[in-house]
């Protein structure tokens, strides 16, 4: 039902914590951080994480992560919001849209929180991935 999109790999380490050099091979932060967080997240939400997908796009090395989920509860809630059209219109909306949530998401994440929570979260992001 969506997707991350592929984000690059140093980013995925920062977010997840695992800046440590010793997660600087692949196989390690893979089988010790993105495998377990993975299966934490489908052990204790309704999102469930069904694949992940990985690209070189320099020689054989992995530089970027893309995580593919699913959702019941946000597919149901996404076909319940009656005012979707209302929804696209917002900052909010297009915020999402433009750092590059799929279209889905970005609906059900418009009409769940208010453009003030949003931008925090956006802020939050854009920090870590600058540093």
């Amino acid at each position: 039902m969506g997707s991350t999109g592929f984000i690059e790999l140093e980013l995925w380490r920062k977010l997840l914590g695992a800046t440590e050099s010793s997660y600087d091979e692949f196989k390690v932060f893979n089988n010790r951080v993105l495998k377990p967080a993975s299966n934490e997240v489908n052990a204790i939400s309704d999102i469930d994480i069904t694949d992940i997908l990985f690209d070189r796009r320099k020689s054989r090395r992995i530089t970027h992560i893309k995580l593919k989920f699913k959702s019941e509860a946000v597919k149901n809630a996404i076909s319940s919001i009656s005012n979707g059209e209302q929804l696209m219109q917002t900052i909010r909306y297009q915020l999402l849209i433009e750092k590059g949530m799929e279209k889905p998401w970005a609906l059900y994440a418009s009409e769940k929180y208010d453009n003030a929570y949003i931008q925090e979260k956006v802020d939050y992001t854009d920090k870590e991935e600058a540093a």
